[in-house]
């Protein structure tokens, strides 16, 4: 974990439908209750979209599979 400008951020891991891993890293965002990722992470592991897409205040949002991901060596 690393501490920048008062953010937690962590490197995860993602698998891919191929298989192969694919890391990122995040901000830790511990009051937020949602995974949010970025559409060309969300495209390069190949996470299905589950509903609509919908325009808020921050940008387009749409609900999504959960994808397999790990934090170091956990699950």
């Amino acid at each position: 974990m690393d501490a920048s400008n008062n953010a937690a951020i962590v490197e995860l891991t993602f698998l891919k439908k191929d298989g192969t891993p694919r890391k990122s890293r995040f901000v830790v965002d511990t009051g937020g209750g949602a995974f949010i990722l970025a559409e060309g992470l969300a495209n390069d592991i190949g996470v299905e979209r589950t509903g609509p897409v919908e325009k808020g205040e921050e940008g387009t949002f749409a609900p999504l599979a959960t994808p397999a991901v790990r934090l170091g060596d956990m699950p």
